[in-house]
């Protein structure tokens, strides 16, 4: 049986394409792959990849802990059995004076499929439903994923707080175009980064504190 409108709309969840594209973007902007805001006096996540960093100007709906506006995201090798684990960082913007001029080093161990060529970002919001093609592929901001109704419900759980992990943001591997969206890839990789088995890496972060630890799945 096909889904109706009013099925598709109780399982709604808004999410906001990335939409990447090869670019030279700056410290102040929202991008993947360039260089990040960082303090000087702060030592980089070791070992981490350093990934994307948005701002709350262009992404409002991420859940921003009070007093912050940046959301700085690190990809570390060899996370777990669902796939490589993730720093995330919170920080607020106008708090870093001094920004170390050099990007973080490679991890000892380099793994050229975590690479994030430098992209600008052209975001574009969309409602998600699970049952339809209105399941995006790319990379984004909130949404659903293809783990997030699937697994046991206590691994969604937060270890601090037992409040329920929501889907934070999804690198995917492949960009695709989307009917909702007037933006289109150019190309299927411009990041040039590769998760799973060609698939996508899903961090999911506390409802209650983004603060809290984070969980990823590697699709």
């Amino acid at each position: 049986m096909q889904p109706t409108n009013a099925d598709l709309a109780a399982v709604a969840l808004p999410a906001m394409r990335l939409h990447p594209s090869p670019g030279q973007p700056g410290v102040g902007q929202s991008h993947i792959g360039g260089p990040l805001l960082w303090p000087v006096d702060e030592p980089w996540p070791e070992p981490a990849y350093s990934e994307l960093q948005l701002y709350r100007k262009d992404f409002p709906s991420l859940p921003f802990p009070r007093g912050t506006d940046l959301l700085q995201v690190f990809v570390c090798p060899g996370g777990t059995l669902d796939g490589p684990g993730v720093r995330v960082v919170w920080r607020s913007a106008g708090a870093v004076t001094d920004v170390v001029a050099e990007p973080p080093p490679r991890p000892r161990f380099d793994d050229e499929h975590f690479h994030a060529k430098p992209c600008l970002l052209d975001p574009c919001r969309i409602d998600e439903h699970p049952l339809s093609a209105s399941f995006a592929q790319g990379c984004k901001v909130g949404g659903w994923t293809t783990w997030y109704g699937g697994e046991p419900h206590h691994l969604l759980r937060c270890p601090e707080c037992s409040a329920v992990r929501r889907p934070l943001i999804g690198l995917d591997t492949y960009e695709f175009p989307h009917e909702s969206c007037s933006h289109q890839p150019k190309t299927v990789n411009p990041v040039g980064w590769k998760f799973g088995s060609l698939g996508a890496l899903y961090v999911f972060a506390c409802s209650r504190d983004p603060r809290h630890p984070v969980i990823t799945y590697e699709d």
